[in-house]
């Protein structure tokens, strides 16, 4: 084991942490605010795996870890502010397997300073970033990475007139010998914002953006305006709510290239976002997402509460839906980035598998083979997946959120997804030269209350885009009729008659589009509902209809004691004639015995004909049953399990899982913890179980030990895998 340049590195990263706190106690009585944090670590860890007829191959691995923060606000001036700081972490790891040794060593460096002032109406901010990170050792040699960036902002408010902004950045990201990857982006934005007219709001952006890829030697400059114009008002008392809103915009491009040139990324700006958490039983293909703006928010550090960690509920392997809807059909996409809201390692990152899918109307889904790799970016906290290019009005990604037995640290139990960006990368050879790139967006809705005894109300919208490389525009018109009503202190009735007629670009689709719906609640525990909808489409391919049942009904049958009872019926004929036809049905018990006892019973059951045209039927079946049960029989123990068997489906299978947490000492300087979980799989042959324990001891305020022990038995039919681990971190906070 090699030791020496550890030890080195520790001394030198130490040494630099001393100094800096030193000076900064030197300034603590002009600081106003300054924290730091140092947390060594060291981690244990053998690994056995063995294939089938092959021996046991173990590898016994050394981690030593060291990470330090340090941040300082300052108020220089009662107008100037000054925030700083910086990370280190350092991973050093040495392997030996069948002899062999091997060692790696992982670094990341950040460190930034910001200046702010704040005049008032007049505010504006400067600084600049810099992160740095190296990944050595015996079976890798890469360059060390960096990303640095200035950046400057400026914000003017006087009364009565527009907002006027101004951003301005510069970005290099390249490794240290310059051979693999030299890029610099400048990107100027100045933004005017008009709100002094009630129920008016006007605004403009111009944005000017230069990537210059130095490797390739392509060099692109992008101008691009935009002006927006809305209005938001009430009328007739109330009854009566308007919105129209008008949208100009203009891209001017010039891309240069030396030689063959590398590749340009032209961001598709999505109509809007949207997502979905399938059922146990659903599948991709087969799926109406629901609309989430935040998913396309330009921030990528809001949650858009999907969760694709393994702190879901025990069992829960459900597909996670991410995706949005487009402009139009004709738009191509062929990247697409998933944000997510912390940075995965490369073993993490590489334990999910995506898949892509496009959709013409976001209920039938084909499948859209992947470009390549899927890689996690180096700098940035995302997935970038690339795509066959693609034309659709929908477009989506689905991934299922981390397995059991990949990892049991903490940090990854909630890996929240952010930001969804799609992207059109194209050779810069094909690009190349000057493009101009004009768009016009014109959006009027209204709704108004026709009666209010039955609550029927008129909602109507109209959208058209025109874009400056298409024939002709796209266009979306509706007009529709809600009803609303209760009848009497049990009964309600609610409907929709909808016109819908739209062009995305590929021809006229004209729909008729109804939904009817009951509802009784004869007693506060006792509820039943009854809805149909359907729809007749007509479409330049041909003509689609569909029909559904559905009835649901719950019960509260004695207190602790409950049933949902569901099913439905639903048959339709796509555009392209294939005749669908489809039955379900759904029983939930739930029962709580006992505060402390937690008892459910689950029955799925679905089942799908489909025919093409003048082709024979085929059946798709799947049939369902699940139990759980989850006890508390004091604070410091939980314990629970959930046993699913699948009866008919691709194959008959058992899934089980089960796990018991133990926290003897809650609370105060010292904590126990103890658990652990078990997965089956029996038409997989695969079970993986997980035993977790730890002492978490808090030795005075500011420093603390947590040591953990894990062991993870994952074994297959083909192969075992077992994994202990120990881990130990001390953290000094200052």
């Amino acid at each position: 084991m090699r030791s020496a340049p550890l030890a080195s590195r520790v001394v030198g990263a130490a040494g630099g942490v001393a100094v800096a706190l030193a000076l900064l106690a030197a300034a603590g009585a002009r600081a106003d605010t300054w924290s730091a944090l140092l947390e060594p670590r060291l981690e244990l860890t053998r690994e056995r795996k063995q294939d089938q007829g092959s021996p046991e191959q173990t590898t016994n691995s050394t981690t030593v870890g060291q990470r330090y923060v340090l941040t300082l606000s300052k108020t220089l001036f009662p107008n100037l502010a000054l925030d700083a700081g910086g990370t280190f972490d350092d991973s050093r790891i040495w392997k030996r397997t069948a002899g062999v040794s091997s060692d790696q060593d992982t670094w990341r460096a950040n460190g930034y300073g910001h200046l702010s002032l704040n005049l008032g109406a007049l505010s504006g901010s400067g600084g600049y970033d810099r992160t740095e990170e190296s990944n050595t050792g015996t079976d890798v040699s890469a360059p060390r990475l960096v990303y640095e960036s200035w950046n400057a902002r400026a914000l003017w408010r006087p009364a009565d007139l527009p907002q006027l902004s101004v951003v301005a950045s510069r970005s290099n990201t390249f490794d240290v010998t310059r051979r693999n990857q030299d890029i610099t982006v400048d990107d100027v934005l100045v933004g005017a914002e008009y709100l002094g007219i009630p129920k008016l709001q006007l605004r403009y952006s111009l944005r000017y953006s230069n990537p210059l890829d130095r490797i390739s030697g392509t060099d692109t400059t992008s101008i691009i305006q935009s002006a927006q114009v809305s209005y938001g008002d009430k009328l007739f008392k109330g009854r009566t709510s308007v919105y129209m809103s008008a949208n100009v915009s203009s891209t001017i491009s010039s891309t240069s290239t030396v030689g063959q040139g590398g590749t340009v990324s032209t961001q598709v700006l999505p109509f809007t976002g949207l997502s979905l958490v399938e059922q146990p039983q659903d599948r991709p293909t087969f799926d109406h997402l629901e609309a989430n703006p935040t998913l396309v928010d330009p921030s990528p550090s809001v949650s858009a509460s999907v969760n694709i960690g393994f702190g879901v509920p025990l069992g829960d392997v459900a597909y996670r839906d991410l995706g949005a809807q487009l402009q139009d059909a004709l738009t191509k996409v062929s990247m697409v980035h998933v944000w997510v809201n912390k940075r995965l390692p490369k073993e993490i990152a590489g334990a999910f598998t995506w898949e892509a899918y496009r959709s013409t109307d976001n209920a039938t889904w084909t499948p859209v083979p992947l470009a390549g790799a899927v890689v996690f970016s180096d700098f940035q906290n995302r997935f970038e997946i690339p795509i066959a290019v693609t034309q659709a009005q929908y477009l989506k990604v689905v991934v299922r959120p981390l397995g059991p037995g990949v990892t049991t640290n903490q940090d990854y139990a909630q890996i929240l997804v952010t930001k969804l960006q799609l992207f059109l990368v194209q050779p810069a050879s094909e690009v190349r030269g000057r493009t101009t790139t004009n768009n016009q967006t014109l959006v009027a809705t209204q709704q108004t209350r026709l009666f209010s005894v039955p609550n029927v109300s008129w909602d109507s919208s109209a959208s058209v885009n025109h874009a400056g490389d298409r024939d002709r525009p796209s266009y979306t018109v509706v007009n529709g009729l809600s009803l609303a009503q209760r009848l009497d202190q049990t009964w309600s009735v609610s409907g929709r008659f909808q016109r819908q007629d739209a062009d995305a670009g590929s021809g006229h689709t004209g729909a008729f589009l109804w939904a009817a719906s009951t509802s009784a609640q004869p007693i506060p525990t006792l509820t039943h509902a009854l809805t149909y909808s359907g729809q007749w489409s007509s479409t330049p391919i041909g003509v689609a209809t569909s029909n559904a049942l559905n009835l649901f009904n719950r019960a509260e049958l004695y207190r602790g004691l409950s049933l949902l009872a569901s099913g439905g019926v639903n048959a339709g004929t796509s555009d392209l004639g294939i005749d669908t036809r489809a039955v379900s049905a759904t029983a939930v018990v739930s029962a709580t015995p006992h505060p402390k006892l937690a008892l459910g019973a689950t029955y799925l059951y679905g089942s799908t004909w489909t025919a093409p045209l003048r082709q024979p039927w085929t059946r798709s079946e799947t049939e369902r049953v699940e139990g759980s049960a989850s006890v508390t029989p004091f604070s410091a123990l939980y314990l629970s399990a959930v046993v699913s068997r699948i009866l008919k489906g691709v194959r008959q299978t058992t899934l089980a899982n089960g796990s018991v947490a133990f926290s003897p000492f809650q609370g105060g300087d010292l904590q126990l913890r103890v658990s652990y979980g078990e997965s089956l799989d029996t038409a997989a042959d695969a079970v993986v179980k997980t035993l977790v324990s730890g002492i978490h001891w808090v030795l005075r305020p500011g420093v603390l030990v947590d040591v953990s022990y894990s062991n993870i038995d994952n074994r297959a039919a083909a192969a075992r895998t077992r994994t202990d681990s120990l881990l130990t971190v001390l953290t000094l906070t200052l």
